[in-house]
């Protein structure tokens, strides 16, 4: 839709060989070819690949499998295209997801952007070049402010920290909540 409104300011942005919501070309040689995974992707190579939500469900992501397999299929019919920008737009489903795995294989080569809902200590020690909100600050405050907040108890927890925050609690183990760990005691304790 973007593209076809601004094809008649920007001739070479008209429509070309072919039109769908899945494929399309300009007449200026820009392509698309929308696919998903476990379709196929033979033949089609790409400068950018745009990866939107890949991990989907949380039930999904509960799957290892489902979690590999996804994996798989992005490193073998995706990333071998000839790939030169990756865009992985995830919601953080947890600590293997998508963009963790990405983290993992691929970190030295990524720049990354994290815009929570609401902008807190530890994403202004990780974004101070990109996020200039003060501490406390929402995102989308007229849409997804603290009164949206307060209609929705439910989001809160876990929940709250992997779709709003994109920080996702371990998997498994332990919860340690931070003030837990700032507690000092004045003598040294007995051996």
């Amino acid at each position: 839709r973007a593209v076809e409104r601004l094809a008649p300011r920007f001739p070479h942005l008209r429509p070309g060989r072919k039109w769908s919501t899945t494929e399309w070309e300009t007449v200026g040689g820009n392509r698309w070819v929308g696919t998903g995974i476990d379709s196929s992707t033979g033949g089609v190579d790409g400068g950018t690949l745009i990866l939107d939500d890949v991990t989907g469900s949380a039930s999904r992501y509960g799957s290892k499998s489902a979690r590999d397999r996804m994996w798989r299929a992005i490193q073998e019919d995706a990333l071998s295209r000839g790939v030169k920008v990756a865009v992985v737009m995830e919601t953080r489903r947890g600590v293997d997801d998508v963009r963790a795995r990405f983290e993992r294989e691929f970190f030295e080569h990524l720049q990354r952007f994290d815009w929570p809902l609401v902008y807190d200590r530890e994403h202004a020690i990780r974004s101070p070049d990109y996020d200039h909100r003060e501490v406390g600050e929402y995102l989308w405050p007229a849409r997804y402010g603290a009164k949206w907040r307060d209609r929705n108890p439910q989001i809160r927890g876990k929940l709250y920290a992997q779709l709003y925050q994109q920080r996702p609690p371990p998997d498994e183990g332990a919860l340690y909540v931070r003030k837990w760990m700032s507690h000092h005691y004045a003598p040294p304790p007995d051996s």
